[in-house]
């Protein structure tokens, strides 16, 4: 019983490896690939959620606010100046943009606060909140 043949006609080719080679090398590259893009996508996702939670605290303390501290020396059917803020968590520098816009729907006063959170981690990335804060 013959393990190997060395008999020309039952071998293998120079042109039957280098496609076997090709082949391997081509799944080899694209699964190395998969994970190399998906290990930066995990990291866009991770700063991603930590913006948002960036974003939800800010706007939970407006709604914590008193309405008259929200809205002073501000005059009516004008907004609030936009403030921008920096910050930094564990895991990115972020700038924090906040924009109020004061609105009078029939009598009712409403501030509209807008809040986006900007960062750069190879490309710059935003993510934005808004919310309505009713007036007394």
């Amino acid at each position: 019983m013959k393990i190997f043949s060395f008999d020309s006609e039952k071998g293998t080719t120079l042109i039957e490896l280098m496609i076997a080679i090709i082949v391997i090398a081509s799944v080899i590259l694209g699964g190395g690939m998969f994970f190399v893009y998906g290990r930066v996508y995990i990291v866009r996702e991770t700063h991603r959620r930590a913006a948002i939670l960036v974003a939800s605290q800010k706007l939970e303390e407006f709604k914590a606010s008193d309405w008259d501290v929200l809205v002073l020396g501000v005059p009516e059917g004008e907004s609030p100046p936009e403030e921008v803020t920096t910050g930094d968590n564990s895991l990115i520098p972020y700038n924090i943009i906040t924009n109020a816009q004061y609105l009078d729907h029939s009598g009712q006063e409403y501030l509209e606060v807008t809040v986006t959170v900007e960062w750069t981690d190879n490309t710059t990335n935003t993510v934005s909140s808004t919310t309505l804060i009713a007036g007394p």
